[in-house]
């Protein structure tokens, strides 16, 4: 289970806990109307994350967008819709030169009373993704598809000490064509229960739980229902340093197989702030997620990062991190069916990423222009999929108006 869903119910609870003590009303925001336009260029130099055989991509992106913003102190609403036009270079022999993008988000944050806070958000993404000729020869068919997903969340101070939040989501997706319905199709269910108690302004303790239900057409990757509980503190020691820990139990029923797991569940994250200028953050993670790799149902995850920011002035902020996930696929829970008929061998094994990035972001205060120079290294061990380094590098520019 993501930390998103479980553990960042915990995190997001504990903010909203802090800002109720201390009875701080809703942002206020003009009513406005944004209009934005960005450019990016991307570098790839290992297209089809191959050992052997690399081929190098650039791909060129042009998204205009329009954000209309709402509020009257009780109830916020956010409205934006960004399409977006790609180019690539040289792309894949089962890839269209050129893709549109259509993007639309609206959200709903309302707060009738000083206890309850309600909420809701709802993302639409469509692809216009046609099938691929060549020689008057269909080598891919239409892949374009659409995605939904529609969330709403509840908080409710049930004392001066004491809150409970509530959140549940539901996503789809869906392709236009049967060939690629038949392995991408999917639904997923959420829902996330916790309760906080403020011991002290900066010291929270919370309890939460959870339930995680993926589906997939035809089961191509395993669905499971998945069921956490657990417990955890939040604590600001002082300007400089903060940290969180959450502990839990989860449980994993499969649907394609008798063998169901239950593990522990451990997230613990720092804040660390030496100089004014400087911001570290580490976390680490050990839980089950859905499977990447198509056959199997699910992997153990465990995943380290290591952030630090740096705010040279108002308008540039250097940055640095490394992540490594590894993820443990079983033989028992691989999907029911003939793995050779998808080309694949079964094994036990690790997914293992180790990822090195480095950007420079630039965005002065006030102004209508921003940017972001970002470059990446990817290396990839698998025992499940062929190993592969990749180097990314990209740039953007964006202006509002």
């Amino acid at each position: 289970m993501k930390l998103t869903s479980w553990g960042g119910l915990g995190v997001a609870l504990l903010a909203s806990l802090a800002g109720y003590a201390s009875a701080a009303p809703i942002a206020v925001t003009p009513d406005t109307l944004v209009f934005s336009v960005a450019g990016n260029i991307r570098f790839d130099d290992n297209r089809d994350a191959t050992e052997q055989g690399k081929e190098a991509m650039t791909t060129l992106s042009f998204t205009p967008g329009a954000r209309l913003t709402l509020d009257d102190l009780v109830t916020q609403t956010f409205i934006s819709y960004t399409p977006a036009l790609l180019w690539r270079d040289n792309p894949r022999p089962d890839q269209n030169e050129s893709e549109l993008y259509h993007a639309v988000e609206a959200s709903v944050q309302h707060a009738p009373s000083y206890r309850l806070t309600l909420g809701a958000v709802n993302k639409f993404e469509m692809t216009d993704d046609p099938n691929v000729t060549q020689g008057g020869v269909t080598v891919r068919e239409n892949a374009s598809y659409w995605f939904n997903q529609t969330k709403g969340w509840l908080a409710y101070g049930v004392s001066e000490r004491t809150q409970l939040s509530v959140d549940g989501s539901y996503l789809f997706k869906r392709y236009q064509d049967s060939q690629f319905a038949d392995v991408g199709d999917e639904d997923r269910l959420e829902l996330n229960s916790s309760l906080g108690y403020l011991l002290e302004p900066d010291y929270h303790v919370f309890a939460f739980v959870g339930y995680d239900q993926p589906t997939y057409k035809n089961s191509v990757r395993g669905d499971y229902k998945g069921y956490l509980a657990g417990v955890g503190v939040d604590r600001s020691f002082n300007e400089q340093l903060k940290g969180a820990m959450s502990l839990g139990y989860e449980f994993v029923d499969y649907s394609s197989s008798e063998d169901n797991s239950a593990m522990p569940y451990v997230l613990v994250s720092v804040e660390f702030k030496p100089v004014s200028c400087l911001k570290v953050e580490g976390a680490t993670e050990y839980s089950t997620q859905p499977s990447d790799r198509s056959l199997y149902a699910s992997k153990e995850n465990l995943r380290f990062s290591l952030r630090g920011t740096c705010t040279l002035s108002e308008s540039l902020s250097p940055y640095a991190q490394i992540v490594f996930d590894n993820g443990q696929y079983k033989v028992k829970h691989a999907v029911a069916g003939d793995p050779a008929a998808l080309g694949q061998a079964l094994v036990d094994g690790d997914d293992t990423l180790v990822d090195y990035q480095m950007g420079l972001l630039y965005c002065p205060k006030g102004s209508r222009y921003s940017g972001r120079v970002t470059y990446e290294l990817e290396d990839w061990t698998s025992d499940v999929r062929e190993s592969f380094t990749r180097n990314t590098l990209s740039v953007m520019v964006a202006v509002n108006f």
